[in-house]
């Protein structure tokens, strides 16, 4: 990326939660609100440093604002262990319980402080729902899988029997399943889902996207859904051509 994208990327991590208000299908400040601005946060902040800009003073403000945002997330957990979306909402929901607890233990990674009970919660909770069925099924197991693989806490059983069934799952899914593949070491495993990935892409010229079809509706956005596969195939594949393909459509959406 150059400087005047980078420039961009500070801004608007650094503007907070009121940014996503513009595109995101989600009611604001949402538990997923919440924790997309957490990993994003740290990982522009991680991005920085390892380009040798990690002098800068808004590396630091990054940082803070993340941890901030963590404190927020851990006295927002229910006593089941789980989130819910928001706070008129009477009870936690599985896809907002994992997307806060994968942002936590992406948290702990980058060192900042999260009290192992909180995360032990979490475990409990995405376990006991991992069997469930209702509407998001497999989608719904595999945000759970990654969640519990980004603390190292996931069964190898539950994940091998989604990569069994990769053909048929969503491109979401398909995402957050080689998250906690790469999470759990399972590197030749992660890219095969990769390339079922690779082959579900939609190209455009030079640009690539992939769409929201198939996806339950916490995860509908396409531009997101793109923005999540490109971000797995940077993990499991990392010499994927799609990649660059992917972010030329990214960058061409501009969506801040």
């Amino acid at each position: 990326l150059g400087p005047s994208v980078d420039r961009m990327l500070i801004d608007e991590a650094l503007a907070g939660l009121s940014s996503s208000e513009r595109w995101c299908v989600l009611p604001p400040e949402t538990v997923a609100d919440v924790a997309a601005t957490i990993e994003g946060q740290l990982t522009l902040a991680a991005a920085l440093e390892q380009g040798g800009q990690g002098q800068l003073p808004e590396v630091a403000e990054l940082r803070a604002r993340a941890s901030a945002l963590v404190a927020r997330l851990i006295t927002s957990q229910d006593q089941s262990g789980g989130w819910r979306i928001s706070a008129q909402e009477q009870r936690p929901f599985l896809p907002a319980s994992a997307t806060a607890a994968r942002a936590l233990a992406i948290a702990r990674a980058h060192g900042i402080t999260v009290p192992p009970t909180v995360l032990e919660s979490a475990a409990n909770y995405l376990r006991a729902s991992f069997g469930s069925g209702g509407p998001l099924a497999d989608e719904g197991r595999a945000m759970a899988a990654a969640a519990l693989a980004a603390s190292d806490q996931a069964s190898f059983d539950q994940v091998s029997r989604l990569h069994r069934d990769r053909a048929s799952l969503s491109d979401a899914a398909l995402a957050y399943l080689a998250f906690a593949l790469v999470d759990m070491q399972r590197a030749p495993m992660a890219r095969e889902v990769a390339a079922v990935l690779e082959d579900r892409a939609k190209s455009a010229g030079a640009a690539a996207l992939w769409d929201s079809q198939r996806n339950t509706s916490w995860n509908k956005s396409s531009l997101e859904t793109t923005a999540l596969v490109v971000q797995a195939l940077e993990r499991a594949a990392p010499g994927s051509a799609r990649i660059a393909e992917g972010v030329a459509h990214l960058l061409a959406a501009r969506p801040w």
